[in-house]
């Protein structure tokens, strides 16, 4: 995890680096490790440690589900 982590970060750091400016840069890097946390966590949740690509789907179908609850449509 921390490998991807540390990668995507390093990616989105250098291309800020050129455009220079930090504020946007602190945010996004930010946005990619909340991101990543949150497959991590559901990928765990349903027994698939480590598998981001299920994670990315699983926390993806329970936002729109919970935002279709929310609304009234479920």
């Amino acid at each position: 995890m921390y490998l991807l982590v540390f990668a995507q970060v390093r990616i989105i750091a250098n291309i800020y680096f050129f455009s220079g400016t930090t504020t946007g840069q602190e945010r996004k890097t930010e946005c990619v490790l909340l991101s990543t946390q949150r497959k991590d966590k559901a990928a765990k949740k349903y027994g698939l440690d480590g598998d981001y690509v299920a994670g990315a789907n699983i926390a993806a179908f329970t936002k729109v589900a919970e935002a279709m609850e929310t609304q009234g449509v479920v």
